[in-house]
């Protein structure tokens, strides 16, 4: 999956496909997958794929991956159970989304 910078500071997801998933709110920004375990970061309102969200915060504590922005304190996470029910909605109906290449780091 390649990577485009964006003059926002954030950057836009290419699946292998080459389609954009950034728009897709049920594909986390980080891996381009489907969510299966998304996670609200409370600091900024962003929801991540749990796992792929652990891995960003441990390479770069304190600053949201997706948006750059810096945060104080402890990172602080709540399960978002919408968008957990939506994504088993689509997969059930058989509408993937984004690349099946497991979680990665930005």
């Amino acid at each position: 999956m390649a990577r485009d910078a964006r003059s926002d500071s954030r950057e836009t997801v290419v699946s292998a496909s080459g389609s954009e998933d950034e728009n897709d709110p049920l594909v986390c920004p980080l891996t381009g997958d489907l969510f299966e375990c998304p996670v609200l970061l409370l600091q900024s309102g962003e929801t991540y794929e749990a796992g792929a969200l652990a891995l960003a915060l441990a390479k770069e504590p304190g600053v949201d991956p997706w948006t750059r922005l810096p945060f104080s304190g402890a990172p602080a996470t709540a399960p978002n159970k919408a968008v957990a029910a939506l994504a088993r909605r689509r997969r059930k109906e058989g509408g993937g989304g984004g690349a099946s290449s497991g979680a990665r780091a930005p």
